[in-house]
């Protein structure tokens, strides 16, 4: 039985993945995840991250890769573009990997 066989963790992954090995509970959620969802990575705490990453598979990357993107060249630390290229292959100018420079010149 997945209930007492599967680790949390396993059961976290196939649960957000496969929509299999889910736990229903009807205690109330420390956090709700939907609300500043599309602008998790400005506005929430590290405590909610953490919690609706573990609990319901949202904002569990270290960046938001598609948020301020129009604007990246000025508002995106370096490492943020250089994380976004290399994971979610966005903010790429080359084929190796490298982030986009601000200015070609």
């Amino acid at each position: 039985k997945w209930q007492t066989g599967w680790s949390e963790d396993k059961k976290r992954w196939c649960c957000h993945h496969s929509s299999v090995g889910c736990t229903v509970t009807t205690s109330t959620h420390a956090f709700d995840c939907d609300a500043g969802f599309d602008k998790w990575e400005e506005g929430w705490s590290n405590q909610k991250q953490q919690w609706c990453c573990s609990k319901e598979g949202k904002a569990c990357d270290p960046y938001d890769c598609d948020f301020k993107l129009s604007i990246a060249h000025t508002s995106w630390s370096e490492s943020k573009k250089l994380w976004c290229c290399n994971q979610k292959q966005q903010w790429c100018c080359s084929k190796e990997g490298k982030a986009c420079d601000p200015y070609d010149c």
